[in-house]
């Protein structure tokens, strides 16, 4: 290879180097904004002291009372079915409104995409939020493609709130920042004015720094809110 043929092959590999620097400087910028995260022992340490100090005082009828309004009432198995999930909204969201003044009602109704115009069609509770499990829930390992039409199908069949995974597999070991960004974007543009909530897996994130990062990255892509974990799934990392 001669100096000309080499000058241009590097000038090739800089301009790609060069974008990918930019991106993860953007990165790295957004991170820079936020407390460093604490370290394992640090959140070890601090979640014994507040259970110590707080949980006693806190646990209290007022306070169970106050949990049962922030639930998301939720089903996600492979035997629901539009009739399971419509007897569900009726008797634990429709009936139960009013029956106790001083509980609130559960804040949504949270079910997979396909029974949400069933499900919207019965919750007659005021002030429930029909939440949607999109996206590939709970894997969140499909084509972005897909995630996306799911969103955009859900928004107009009822859903007031559209939940996806983060791409924890992409986000570690394949497309990295950038493609868990991306990601992320297209979910929020499919949402077309609902509410988008990004679950985390925390199981399947290895430190309280990822945890950290993967926050940031969630609510710098778009999330309104983020949710730990679906519960439904082992971790991969630690398998």
């Amino acid at each position: 290879m001669n100096r000309n043929e080499h000058e241009h092959h590097h000038d090739c590999d800089c301009h790609h180097h060069h974008d990918e620097e930019e991106m993860a400087d953007k990165y790295h910028e957004c991170f820079n904004r936020f407390q460093p995260a604490l370290t394992d022992a640090e959140v070890a340490e601090k979640t014994a002291q507040l259970l110590a100090e707080k949980a006693p005082k806190h646990f209290t009828d007022d306070t169970l009372k106050q949990l049962h309004g922030l639930i998301d009432l939720t089903t996600l198995t492979t035997l629901d079915t539009k009739d399971s999930v419509w007897q569900m909204v009726d008797t634990e969201v429709n009936q139960w409104e009013g029956t106790r003044p001083d509980v609130s009602n559960v804040a949504a109704v949270c079910t997979s995409s396909q029974f949400h115009r069933n499900r919207s069609a019965g919750l007659t509770s005021q002030g429930r939020f029909y939440s949607c499990c999109s996206g590939w829930i709970p894997a969140s390992q499909t084509f972005p493609e897909v995630k996306i039409a799911e969103v955009g199908m859900a928004v107009p069949a009822g859903a007031d709130e559209i939940d996806v995974v983060i791409d924890t597999w992409g986000l570690f070991q394949g497309r990295g920042l950038r493609g868990a960004d991306r990601r992320i974007t297209g979910d929020q543009r499919g949402c077309r004015g609902a509410r988008l909530k990004v679950i985390l897996e925390t199981g399947a994130l290895a430190s309280a720094e990822e945890i950290h990062r993967a926050t940031i990255l969630a609510l710098y892509s778009g999330a309104d809110f983020v949710k730990t974990s679906t519960g439904k799934g082992l971790s991969w990392r630690h398998a």
